[in-house]
């Protein structure tokens, strides 16, 4: 994957959403993975894993609604290296 982003720019991301990880909880009141999807986040963006590392077999009798929510939010930070989300994926 060809990313279009500077290396400032990664900086900035990843410090980001490691602020961001700081203000949320482990798991939302719905028990939503918060800090899961934030480290799969900073870990496409600084170019450890891929968005298909963290996707789950939706066929598989063992699949829970919701398993793929790391997979997407990854996925959303492929499209922020790659310039198709243009917004910061992290909120302050």
């Amino acid at each position: 994957m060809a990313n279009i982003r500077t290396d400032e720019e990664i900086r900035l991301q990843v410090e980001g959403l490691k602020r961001m990880k700081d203000r949320f909880p482990e798991f939302s009141k719905f028990g939503d993975k918060n800090w899961e999807l934030i480290d799969a986040q900073i870990d496409v963006i600084q170019g450890l894993k891929n968005a298909e590392d963290f996707y789950v077999d939706e066929t598989t009798e063992e699949f829970q609604d919701g398993d793929n929510d790391t997979y997407f939010e990854a996925v959303r930070a492929e499209d922020w290296l790659l310039g198709i989300v243009k917004e910061d994926i992290f909120s302050d």
